[in-house]
This record gives structure tokens, sequence and C-alpha cells, in this order.
């Protein structure tokens, strides 16, 4: 099972630049729209799906979904607001749809394993892909964001290729993302050991989604508070707490002791206040970075 884990992941990370780019082309809607086609036939496969060869390809086909979204959907926000004027409410806005996105997550990650109880593996799967259509639709009706006229849209690639560069050569860049990276690796090998955690104190199958569903709850909490964060501390200081708190989490980790658990779940609550004003960061950056 992890080793499925790591080859999304390996694949997640080595298409995030070249879909990065192609939507920048394409453009965010179509980037969308491809990505929700992509993330439904994925799940589609893994209903479907009757031999681990089946089960990597379906991996594989949301982990490509999953890169044509993410990162556009926060890129189409930030522009629909910049041409209103409203950028410094980025974060509030972020923080808000994650909350949202989280709740929705968190009911039918508590919903989903119950089907188990009456129905094949399988069920819940075709079930995802059957909501995807929806969000096929909704990313449909979309409206693309005004594009530059023809020549200044090529000098905007260009621009933007050298904004990469510059954000990557950038040492507070590169230091954001180092420490963004460790509550994104706590949260990992949390949600990767918690089903058998769970299962050595006797759980059922289906009370993981109610363990897992109290995590995404407690993130869309944080997440309604991202648009504030920024007023308490600096985000510096955040994702120093963030790392203080994930290595809380490592070490106590190794013990066996059950009321540990919700100190192991600190550093997922801090991603979500933390995300959206890194975002915010970089794309404050890429103007001026070449």
């Amino acid at each position: 099972m992890l080793a499925f884990e790591a080859a999304w992941w390996i694949f997640v990370i080595s298409l995030e630049v070249p879909t990065g780019l192609i939507t920048d082309r394409w453009g965010r809607k179509r980037s969308l729209v491809t990505g929700s086609i992509l993330g439904t036939l994925g799940f589609l496969v893994f209903g479907l799906s009757a031999s681990p060869f089946l089960l990597l390809f379906a991996y594989l086909i949301w982990g490509l979904g999953d890169t044509f979204i993410s990162g556009t959907d926060s890129a189409l926000l930030f522009e629909k607001l910049k041409k209103r004027g409203d950028e410094d409410q980025y974060a509030q806005y972020e923080g808000w749809l994650n909350a949202g996105a989280l709740v929705v997550i968190a009911t039918t990650t508590a919903l989903g394993p119950l089907l188990l109880l009456w129905t094949s593996l399988a069920v819940p799967f075709i079930l995802t892909s059957v909501f995807g259509v929806l969000l096929i639709i909704l990313a449909l009706s979309l409206k693309e964001p005004e594009k530059l006229e023809d020549e200044e849209s090529e000098e905007s690639y260009a621009s933007g290729f050298k904004s990469a560069i510059g954000i990557i050569a950038t040492p507070m860049v590169a230091g954001i993302v180092c420490l963004k990276a460790i509550p994104e690796m706590s949260l990992a090998i949390l949600l990767l050991t918690l089903p058998q955690t769970l299962a050595n104190y006797g759980l059922d199958t289906y009370e993981f989604g109610w363990w897992m569903a109290l995590i995404f709850l407690l993130m869309a909490a944080t997440s309604i508070f991202a648009g504030h964060a920024i007023k308490l501390f600096s985000i510096w200081q955040w994702l120093g707490l963030a790392g203080a708190a994930s290595t809380t989490a490592f070490i106590l980790s190794t013990g066996s002791s059950f009321w540990l658990f919700p100190l192991c779940v600190l550093p997922a609550l801090f991603l979500p206040v933390t995300e959206p004003h890194i975002h915010k960061f970089l794309a404050d950056r890429t103007d001026v970075a070449y």
C-alpha cells in the first residue's frame, strides 16, 4: 500500500511544474476541467480494479488529474480577486473555500466506510466517480479570467519562467518551502499510519473513517481562521510553530498510549492556516522575481 502511495507522490511531484506550464498556456478553466475528468476516471478505475496493475494505473490517473487542479484553483481565485482589487483578502477567501471542501471530505469520509457494512469495496469508489461528474459540470461553468493580448501573453510566459527561476533561487522562498514540507510530511505519516494504529486498539474498519473525519473537521475549523491568522503571528512564526508541533508529534508518536493521538494531529491543524498565506507570499513575488 505504501508503495502505491509512493508512486502517486512521485508522479504528482514530477508533473506539478509541467502541468503548471500547460495551465498557463491552456487557461485555468481547461485545466480544471481536464483535472476533474481525470480524477473522476481515476476513481472509476479504482472501483473496477481487479489487479495490482489496474490499481497502480488508477493511482497514476488520479495523480495526473490532481496536478492539473493543484495550484490552478488557487491561481484562478487570486486572479479574480486581483481583478477586483481585493487580492489582500485572498487568504480569507481561500480559507473559507478550504473549510467548505474539508467539511465535505469529512462527511463523505465518515459515511463512506459505513457502505462497506452492506456493499462491496467498489461501491464507494464508483459513487465518488459519479459525484466527480458534478465536479466536471461545475468546472465547465467557470469563467476564464481575461487574457492579455497575444504579444503581451507571449512575453508573460517568458516572464513567468524567469519568475519561477527567480523564486527558486530566493533563499527566503526556499526556506518557506522547506518549512511547509515539515507539517505536510507529518500529516502524510499520520494518515498512512492511522488505520494500523486504530486497528491495534481493536477498532473496526468503518470506525477509521470517523477518526479521519474528525481530523478533516479540525482542519476545516482552522481554515476559517486562516484569514485572521496573520494578524496574530507572522507567516514565519506560524511555520515555526508548525515545525515545533511536527517535531513533538514525531517524538510522541513512538509511544503506544492512545491519549497521545490528539497531540499527533496538531501538525495537520497548521496546514490550513499557513497554506493561503504561502500562496499569497509566492504570488506577490512572481512579478518582481525576474
